[in-house]
């Protein structure tokens, strides 16, 4: 196939016979308030992908009506414009596939003509991963409104070759998808099992036959007879100290994998604003939404969010603590007692009188969180290797993607 410079300086070369139209000249901005309240199938874009929302069970700031959001149908293209400033990792197109009302805060786009509106959104899809729409907004926040998408320019095929990229993607994309489903399912797996090595190995030990007694608090059950009950602040201390370095790395909630312990993402370095200091084999425990139990054991010094509790061990061994949080009886306990709807906390004061239980000699708990290092870190080390599957996946489905809605590569090629 000949080939042609598109003008466009992220495309280059597309089919010598396709053109391309700036966004204004296929699309209109759709735009259908929700008078009346006549439409009540609330979806939302997340992940790149129009979903449903549950109207009467939302969390987070609701609105008092939604007589101002955006009636949309199938076949409709919805953009999160906003934030491009600060949020430069979510997929912000999302291809409608029923009747519904979106926040009009998006900008939905309804093609002029009969096009076929998923090869488009593959399109979009392209540029957002390429991450087009971040160097055309304005203003501090660096939004993007439809006048200036409008000028954005696109690769338009014939609307047979539309139709053929789109079904051929259609399908890929199905079985890429079904692959990191898979994976992911199995991650999960590999996570649950992980969660029951922990509570098993610190609320009953490693010995199978070992006596044991009732602990006397109910979210324990049994424990064996000869650990302890106590309540954490006499094990360890909870610090409040300021930190005004901002040569430390910080972390923030979502620095920190959900109930695994591990530490996440890039570290940016400490902001400006309250931070908390954290030292070495201190414990951090995130107080927002504790179900999600963001526990890490430092391994230097860090700053981190005021939104965590920092715990200094002085009678218990760091990573037994660290264990000890993890445990999904006291996951429960936490969600279970803590307060606040829509952002649930829990009161560290209310944790630092909780009663815990655990082995007297410093030399079991040593034991035990060996054995927990040596399981876990093998079962991290399987999810690692399925989470690098998963981005391998998706990087070679972004790139099907571009190859083929940039004519790069034709359907029926081999």
């Amino acid at each position: 196939m000949k080939m042609r410079n598109s003008g466009i300086e992220w495309i280059r070369e597309i089919p010598q016979k396709w053109n391309t139209l700036k966004l204004g000249l296929i699309f209109l901005e759709h735009y259908n308030k929700n008078k009346c309240n006549q439409e009540n199938n609330l979806l939302s874009l997340s992940y790149g992908n129009i979903i449903r929302k549950n109207i009467s069970n939302m969390e987070g700031l609701i609105p008092a009506n939604f007589l101002s959001y955006n009636i949309i149908e199938a076949g409709d293209i919805v953009l999160r414009l906003t934030d491009l400033q600060n949020d430069h990792k979510s997929l912000r197109v999302g291809l409608v596939k029923e009747k519904g009302i979106i926040t009009s805060a998006y900008i939905t786009l309804r093609l002029k003509q009969n096009y076929e509106p998923q090869y488009f959104y593959y399109l979009l899809y392209s540029y957002d991963v390429m991450k087009i729409f971040y160097n055309m907004g304005n203003g501090v926040r660096q939004n993007l409104n439809f006048d200036e998408l409008s000028e954005l320019p696109l690769i338009v095929p014939t609307k047979k070759e539309q139709e053929q990229i789109a079904d051929f993607l259609l399908k890929k994309c199905k079985n890429i998808n079904h692959l990191i489903y898979k994976q992911r399912t199995l991650i999960t797996k590999l996570q649950e099992y992980k969660q029951s090595l922990i509570t098993q190995a610190v609320s009953k030990g490693l010995d199978p036959n070992v006596e044991m007694k009732d602990s006397g608090i109910e979210w324990i059950g049994k424990s064996p007879l000869s650990w302890q009950i106590v309540k954490l602040k006499y094990i360890a201390l909870l610090n409040n100290i300021k930190c005004n370095n901002r040569t430390y790395q910080y972390v923030g909630l979502e620095n920190i994998e959900s109930k695994s312990g591990r530490l996440i993402g890039e570290l940016s370095f400490t902001p400006e604003g309250d931070s908390l200091l954290v030292k070495k084999d201190q414990i951090i425990f995130g107080k927002l939404r504790p179900y999600l139990a963001k526990c890490y054991l430092a391994n230097k010094t860090y700053s981190c969010s005021t939104e965590f509790m920092v715990f200094t061990p002085f009678k218990v061994s760091p990573q037994f603590l660290k264990y000890m949080l993890l445990n999904s009886a006291v996951i429960n306990e936490f969600k279970r007692v803590s307060y606040g709807a829509k952002m649930p906390r829990i009161d560290p004061d209310y944790v630092m009188n909780m009663k815990f239980i655990l082995p007297y000699s410093m030399q079991e708990q040593i034991k035990i969180t060996k054995y927990l290092d040596d399981k876990c870190g093998q079962i991290d080390k399987l999810i690692t290797q399925k989470q690098n599957f998963i981005s391998m996946l998706d990087e070679y489905k972004k790139s099907l993607i571009y190859e083929y809605v940039t004519g790069k590569k034709t359907v029926g090629e081999n």
